[in-house]
């Protein structure tokens, strides 16, 4: 049987591979419909906006280095933590975001969905 961290990590790993591949199918099963999602620039994004963004190709993600994850389940919360190194193109502008990044998942009727995730730029 898995851990619930490791769900959570596996989870995760799902998420950052649907970005970087542009499957919004498995980012909508992902992410809440609830979402708020708060990027390193301080912008706020709700599920809608951030989906129709990567809809649109005006946001698409070329690549995602973590490290340093640490997760910590509170009962039917978890709470990811993690160093990102980010190839982000914006508009059609190519951008490489260092950031620190927490993310919370919230466990509802026995399957997890982000719920939130706040991004701050941090240094190379």
């Amino acid at each position: 049987m898995t851990s619930e961290t490791e769900t959570i990590r596996e989870l995760e790993e799902k998420r950052y591979n649907a970005m970087i591949g542009g499957d919004l199918t498995a980012l909508d099963t992902l992410l809440s419909d609830r979402l708020i999602y708060i990027h390193s620039d301080g912008c706020s994004d709700s599920k809608r906006n951030y989906m129709d963004g990567l809809a649109s190709g005006n946001a698409r993600y070329r690549g995602v280095e973590r490290d340093g994850e640490k997760i910590t389940i509170c009962g039917d919360a978890a709470i990811v933590t993690t160093r990102l190194k980010i190839d982000y193109v914006a508009r059609g502008a190519p951008r490489l975001i260092h950031s620190r990044a927490l993310a919370v998942w919230s466990r509802h009727s026995g399957d997890w969905q982000l719920v939130a995730l706040q991004s701050a730029s941090a240094s190379a």
